[in-house]
């Protein structure tokens, strides 16, 4: 069965939407990252990382791991 031009590119639109807001979510995850990084890496602040501080990072972190995988993958 062959799509209409009309529907062809109506999908593409419906794609490349898609494919945006996948590509910020995974530059969104990076930037999540990143800062986690520089938190942990800065020894400006005031208060000491407490263990349980450093899991509760630790478990964000692995979350944009993950979500990020799965954008990747869904792209």
């Amino acid at each position: 069965m062959a799509l209409a031009k009309k529907q062809l590119a109506h999908l593409e639109r419906r794609l490349l939407d898609q494919r945006d807001r996948a590509l910020k979510a995974l530059g969104l995850f990076d930037k999540i990252a990143k800062s986690g990084r520089e938190s942990v890496d800065s020894d400006l602040s005031v208060y000491t990382d407490h263990m349980a501080d450093q899991g509760t990072e630790a478990m964000e972190r692995e979350k944009a791991a993950v979500f990020a995988s799965k954008e990747g993958r869904y792209l």
